[in-house]
């Protein structure tokens, strides 16, 4: 499709059709760009073993074809996916992506809001551990949810805490110890005191109790990185640079 089609630039992330992607794009004279939050867990893979194997073949196409590498994320020391980041040739920190830019952050908010999904295990386990102050969010209302609630509980993705700190929302981090991904993201909101990770394995009404009472204190650093947050603009910069790659 990329012979046929030929487009000026492709932009791919860190899968194997990617790293295969840039390589026939390379040899057509075609701009790459890369773009990931993640470069030492690729999903697809079962094991670790197969996992590394799996890093060590996207890296080698990558650094040969890659034009720019762009992290949706701040520069260090301040990178949510900073355990999950392995420096590389340019590599370029752009700032979050999120539906959440241009919202200004509520003055007043309410609740707390369960992002993970009605089939994940730990949600069912806070709503039988909060009963009935538990409700059921229509997807198409989220945003709307999403923007009055006080306190976000999610699952760690790097999306989810993006919008939480754009809107100046404490969060709780409930990841699976199995997605390493997700857990590091937790651990590096935790270090900021943008919110708190919890072990789903060890959950009880204290433990959820105690965490948001405690990341009620942490409003004040949030609202400062908040702002730090929105003096980035990802979408523009992302244009910018790939533009500059076309004119060359």
């Amino acid at each position: 499709m990329i012979k046929r089609e030929k487009p000026n630039v492709i932009l791919i992330d860190a899968s194997i059709i990617g790293a295969m992607a840039s390589t026939i794009a390379k040899t057509e004279n075609i701009a790459v760009v890369f773009i990931s939050n993640d470069n030492t867990y690729p999903s697809g893979f079962k094991n670790d073993l197969r996992r590394f194997e799996g890093l060590d073949i996207i890296d080698k196409f990558v650094r040969a074809a890659v034009d720019v590498y762009f992290v949706p994320d701040f520069p260090p020391p301040y990178t949510i996916a900073d355990y999950n980041i392995i420096p590389k040739p340019k590599m370029v920190y752009v700032g979050p992506l999120s539906w959440a830019y241009g919202e200004k952050p509520p003055k007043k908010t309410k609740g707390i809001l369960l992002t993970q999904g009605k089939s994940d295990i730990i949600s069912e386990r806070i709503a039988s551990l909060l009963k009935d102050k538990v409700k059921t969010v229509d997807e198409k209302n989220y945003i709307k949810e999403f923007l009055k609630s006080e306190i976000i509980v999610h699952h760690g993705g790097h999306t989810t805490i993006m919008d939480c700190i754009l809107l100046e929302k404490p969060q709780i981090a409930l990841p699976l110890k199995t997605y390493t991904e997700r857990v590091n993201n937790s651990k590096k909101v935790e270090e900021l005191k943008l919110g708190r990770l919890l072990d789903e394995e060890f959950l009880d009404i204290n433990s959820f109790e105690h965490a948001v009472e405690e990341i009620r204190d942490y409003k004040r650093y949030i609202k400062s990185f908040s702002k730090y947050a929105r003096s980035y603009n990802a979408p523009k910069k992302i244009f910018d640079i790939t533009e500059s790659l076309l004119k060359k």
